[in-house]
């Protein structure tokens, strides 16, 4: 649940492949403890703007967004739950946004940025580590709920983690051009 939060912000997947694959859709996913087990969600309504050139990083960006009500937990009941004031509280934030404030060069395919990361009007920056697979760039973060002040009431408060884990996945080809993807796997 609380682990739809950032999902947006982008944290990446992908397999680790020999032969390079064209460019996919963006991926946004989560996993956050509860009581006992895990719970997993994606977003399947994302939009994500990149430019990045590993040569030219200071000229690089990239920002998204995940529409909440596009959360999907395998429990209809629970996606429900989350759109209400004291998770999401999408009739006041229905979107997760996020935007790199800076990039830099760590080491041969592996960046890090630093982001702005807001959810229901609360905005962080984060560094967050990706790894430039060669037509991706996948990232896996820990975001906090209580720094969003999300689940924070009630007894499902005290059942769900606090730590959400994300990964994202986004398509890129180095360009002097800005990439968008606006995707909307309705499923």
């Amino acid at each position: 649940m609380k682990l739809t939060l950032f999902i947006f912000l982008l944290v990446l997947t992908y397999t680790d492949n020999k032969e390079k694959k064209e460019p996919s859709i963006p991926e946004v996913a989560f996993t956050i403890k509860k009581a006992f087990w895990s719970v997993k969600g994606t977003f399947s309504q994302v939009k994500i703007d990149i430019r990045f050139d590993p040569k030219d990083l200071s000229e690089s960006h990239i920002s998204g967004s995940a529409v909440i009500s596009s959360i999907d937990t395998g429990n209809k009941t629970r996606d429900k739950h989350l759109m209400e004031e004291n998770w999401f509280f999408i009739e006041k934030y229905p979107k997760i946004n996020i935007q790199s404030l800076s990039l830099s060069y760590e080491d041969i395919g592996k960046y890090c940025g630093k982001f702005d990361i807001n959810i229901r009007g609360v905005s962080i920056e984060k560094t967050i580590s990706f790894n430039d697979k060669g037509n991706e760039l996948e990232a896996f973060f820990e975001l906090n709920l209580s720094d969003f002040e999300i689940g924070t009431s009630g007894i499902a408060g005290a059942i769900v983690g606090n730590k959400v884990n994300i990964q994202v996945l986004i398509p890129h080809s180095i360009s002097q051009s800005s990439q968008s993807y606006n995707i909307n796997n309705n499923r």
